[in-house]
């Protein structure tokens, strides 16, 4: 009897975790072993024509940026992924698929022009690799498409934090600060010798940037023995709530002298 018991409070539970409740738009997934139902879902195009599908609970957010519509299943992981899964926790600490040691799948299609529908699961690392997140059992269900114009989420009381890899070296940040130079906003993670900027407009939409298509796009390496600029990389900026000035993002890139940025993610309170 016991263990009928079990397994039906199992099968219940299972249940609850994998339907949608009604037929209103829902984003939501098993957090390690936790169900995280957001209470605010929508997906956008970006500028670039990427689909973007967002779901807030709180400061906690589950976010994807497809490349490809073409596709009807999408793989998260690997080296050079355009398509990348983030979840930013209730304390602003970012971790995403951008990594060869993360994985996962969206399976999703379009509900005619106005909406989105699917299921995701996928394993996700902080930059250092320090702290992992998997989702499973996760149901994206009839997600509103709006017009381009984005709701920037709010962010409050997020502390600072800058991470990155060097050649697969931690960058430990000692000090993290930021420049405005116009309307650039520069974001900087220094060590006892060396430092790395990002710079990107202070309006920017959350969304993915090739660094070098646009010159207010950039990034740099610094060492004793000079500055490494970036030749190619990227810029996301996951977040970008303009009335609290606080940004959240990802970057990676090259430099002509061989220094390999990856993993790298950013919180800034600017």
């Amino acid at each position: 009897m016991r263990h009928f018991l079990f397994a039906l409070i199992s099968i219940v539970t299972f249940i609850s975790c994998s339907t949608i409740e009604d037929n209103t738009p829902a984003l939501q997934g098993v957090r390690d072993t936790v169900l995280l139902r957001t209470q605010d879902s929508r997906a956008i195009f970006n500028e670039d024509g990427d689909l973007l599908i967002r779901g807030e609970r709180g400061a906690e957010v589950i976010s994807f940026q497809i490349k490809n519509q073409a596709q009807t299943q999408i793989t998260f992981g690997g080296q050079n992924n355009p398509s990348i899964a983030t979840y930013i926790d209730e304390n602003g600490k970012v971790f995403t698929t951008e990594s060869s040691q993360a994985s996962g799948l969206l399976d999703f299609s379009f509900n005619g022009s106005s909406a989105v529908t699917g299921n995701f699961k996928f394993t996700a690392f902080t930059p250092s690799f320090a702290d992992t997140v998997v989702f499973s059992r996760g149901v994206v269900y009839r997600v509103p498409i709006l017009t381009p114009v984005v709701i920037q989420p709010e962010i409050e009381d997020v502390d600072d934090n800058f991470e990155a890899l060097i050649n697969t070296t931690v960058f430990n940040s000692i000090v993290i600060n930021h420049v405005v130079s116009g309307n650039v906003l520069t974001v900087l993670g220094r060590t006892s010798s060396t430092n790395i900027a990002v710079s990107f407009p202070l309006n920017s939409n959350p969304g993915t940037y090739t660094i070098g298509s646009n010159p207010d796009f950039s990034a740099a390496y610094t060492t004793p023995s000079g500055i490494s600029n970036a030749i190619s990389g990227e810029i996301t900026i996951i977040a970008n709530d303009q009335e609290n000035n606080i940004a959240v993002g990802t970057f990676s890139f090259m430099t002509a002298e061989g220094f390999s940025i990856t993993d790298g993610a950013f919180t800034i309170n600017y």
